[in-house]
């Protein structure tokens, strides 16, 4: 087992206790390596990777177990097993659950694994004879029982003419069978529903499903379902059928209802130019829509996967093509991370980009596909980072496990600022929050800016739009200090804050 930590030394240490924000590279077997699940319990950290094994050629599975710090307590690898979906690992505080089919299957077959945190193997149970033409779809825990969603193929392998089935099974915790039901539209033959997640009022279960009639590819249509606990639907919500990229993702919120990510494309209103926006939608308890979110970009800016904090605040994760890129010039694939209220006010966005992973003017790319909020609030986010060929050939050369941890406000550094860069000589230090308070927020006219910590190191402050074009700048003599938008007409612009010692903070602010 060859373990390739690309983070030397991460560690200041204040009052001698470590502080645990990191950026790191894991590679288990030498191949191609990808981060696609995160899972959080206290101190215990689960990473579900998504692999290749014997050069390249054949599927596997490796689950990690981090602790606080970024070590690698173990590295599971199952060569074979193979991963259809992200979502189908969970972890309880005794056990951890993984869902797969057996590699070489063509990604068939119902198979579920449970382990403790040491590594132990406990139980499975397999399902592949029973239903051979079916694959797995997501992994949840609902209540105190294991949930696994499918879908059984209506026809052959490749051509059925009979519309798929979705089944959600209960199991309790040591895998025994509790209940299951199932559903279908009957009219689309390709019909995947995803994991079941209880709402948090307790009103039902919601779940996502997608369908099309030539292939898995060609979605025609993205909906939310809303059931009761004997599986009836108790109302749904569609997306635009048209071109809908079926990214399978939703949450519930704090209130009884859900937010869901979905791509489609438009190329007569977006603004500037990328047809392919990533939208948040929200509905409520009963089904309604409450409000929407759209990430316009120049270049692609995509959701791969969001998740809700403990103050009920979405956290979206994804990556950002960083070409010409106003933020950088980087020709190159950075982590993106936001948060928003919600109500659906963003509060901030960034791109991570670990600058030790470029070499040899090669394109690099860094991509975020989950997440997970620590009890301190913090985040353990997980995807890859790998080099590509020169010349922006887009062939990734075995990729590795990414894992990052933030502070709640996605900073690994405390010069944070919208492209949280990682470098070859600095230090990853204690990214305490920010003391920084703006309002009012949206304003009509002028702000104010005040720092409860005390801190009078701030210097001076720049006002940038999107694009970072400077529009003002001015002195900072003293905090409160009011800074005037007066002369910009309604829009997003940034504001960034210099301190004596070169550190900076900006954020986004929302003129009216």
């Amino acid at each position: 087992m060859r373990i390739s930590i690309l983070l030397g030394m991460w560690l200041l240490c204040v009052g001698g206790v470590a502080q645990p924000y990191f950026s790191r590279l894991y590679d288990i077997n030498s191949d191609a390596e990808t981060g696609i699940w995160a899972s959080q319990n206290g101190d215990k950290t689960a990473i579900l990777v998504g692999a290749l094994c014997n050069n390249n050629t054949t599927a596997c599975v490796e689950i990690l177990r981090l602790d606080e710090e970024g070590d690698l307590v173990w590295g599971l690898l199952l060569d074979t097993m193979d991963v259809v979906a992200g979502n189908n690992l969970i972890t309880t505080d005794e056990y951890i659950y993984f869902a797969g089919p057996k590699t070489g299957t063509g990604r068939f077959g119902l198979k579920i694994l449970q382990f403790d945190w040491d590594a132990n193997f406990i139980r499975s149970i397999d399902f592949s004879e029973q239903f051979p033409h079916s694959s797995i779809n997501g992994l949840s825990l609902v209540d105190s029982s294991v949930v696994l969603t499918f879908n059984k193929r209506g026809g052959d392998l490749h051509l059925g003419i009979i519309p798929d089935t979705s089944y959600y099974c209960f199991f309790d915790l040591d895998l025994n069978y509790e209940r299951h039901y199932k559903h279908t539209s009957g009219i689309y033959r390709f019909e995947v529903a995803h994991s079941l997640k209880k709402a948090k009022d307790g009103s039902g279960y919601y779940s996502e499903r997608y369908g099309a009639l030539a292939s898995f590819f060609d979605t025609e249509y993205l909906d939310i379902l809303k059931l009761d606990s004997l599986g009836n639907i108790i109302w749904t919500w569609a997306a635009e059928p048209s071109g809908v990229d079926a990214i399978v993702n939703m949450t519930p919120t704090l209130d009884g209802g859900v937010v869901t990510v979905w791509h489609k494309e438009d190329w007569e209103t977006v603004e500037p130019i990328y047809p392919e926006p990533s939208k948040i939608i929200k509905l409520s308890s009963d089904g309604e829509q409450e409000w929407e979110h759209t990430f316009n970009a120049i270049y692609p800016k995509n959701i791969n996967y969001i998740f809700l904090a403990a103050n009920g605040d979405i956290i979206g994760v994804g990556e950002q093509d960083m070409y010409q890129s106003p933020l950088g010039h980087y020709d190159a694939l950075a982590g993106w991370i936001f948060r928003m209220t919600a109500e659906g006010e963003l509060l901030w966005e960034r791109n991570i980009f670990d600058l030790r992973l470029w070499a040899n003017n090669n394109r690099i790319g860094m991509r975020l596909f989950a997440g997970a909020e620590t009890p301190e609030g913090d985040f353990i986010l997980t995807g890859s980072g790998y080099s590509l060929f020169p010349n922006g050939i887009p062939v990734e050369l075995n990729p590795d496990t990414w894992v990052v941890r933030t502070n709640s406000e996605g900073c690994v550094n405390p010069n944070c600022g919208p492209l949280e860069l990682i470098t070859s000589t600095q230090e990853i230090q204690a990214a305490a929050p920010h003391t920084v308070k703006i309002w009012p927020l949206p304003t009509s006219d002028n702000i104010w800016v005040s720092d409860d910590g005390g801190h009078a190191h701030w210097q001076y402050y720049s006002i940038t739009s999107l694009d970072g074009k400077p529009l003002s700048q001015g002195s900072i003599d003293a905090m409160p200090v009011e800074i005037s938008l007066a002369a910009q007409p309604a829009g997003l612009y940034f504001l960034t804050l210099v301190a004596s010692d070169g550190n900076t903070l900006t954020r986004k602010i929302n003129k009216q």
